[in-house]
């Protein structure tokens, strides 16, 4: 086995579980946050669609996700154990494709959630009857977006730096 293939085996893995495992796990904390935090009795604005539509979706995302990292997972593991490596070309290499292919069928779930995001926020835009806000719009300053105390401490540091170059270089 050479090397280049343990290497493929590790950030193949990698990619399986950070996109199939780690990053749907926290968009389902993230959801149920959400949906334990502003209850549709409080905020029901937020919620166009009965509550138990949102639950259903969540399990639903839930499963798709797992499905989809135990398909990953099985691929990896006939990559490793099934496939006879050398009648691969390029000395045994594995193909780009499989990851890449993988990655695709990885998008899936994510990408039907963010377009039935697109469509319940559409719903929340549609069912909000309430009047045109007025803001009064003002300049927007430096010291409204950073620190003052940290963009002196930033300047100061500059300065700092400039002299010590200086006094390193003998002005």
């Amino acid at each position: 086995m050479a090397w280049s293939n343990n290497i493929f085996y590790i950030i193949f893995l990698s990619q399986i579980l950070l996109l199939s495992y780690f990053l749907p796990r926290k968009l389902l904390g993230r959801m149920r946050h959400v949906l334990e935090t502003y209850p549709p009795a409080e905020y029901p604005k937020l919620y166009p669609r009965p509550v138990e539509h949102y639950r259903i979706a969540h399990w639903a995302f839930k499963i798709a996700c797992r499905c989809v990292l135990a398909l990953g997972l099985v691929l990896l593991f006939s990559i490793m154990f099934l496939v006879d490596h050398s009648t691969f070309a390029d000395d045994g290499f594995i193909s780009e494709a499989f990851p890449a292919a993988y990655g695709l069928i990885q998008f899936l779930p994510l990408m039907v959630l963010e377009l039935s995001e697109f469509s319940h926020l559409k719903l929340m835009r549609k069912t909000n009857t309430s009047p045109k806000r007025r803001a009064d719009l003002h300049r927007r300053r430096l010291g409204d977006a950073v620190s003052p105390k940290l963009l002196g401490l930033a300047l100061f540091l500059l300065l700092a730096c400039i002299a010590y170059d200086f006094y390193v270089h003998d002005f």
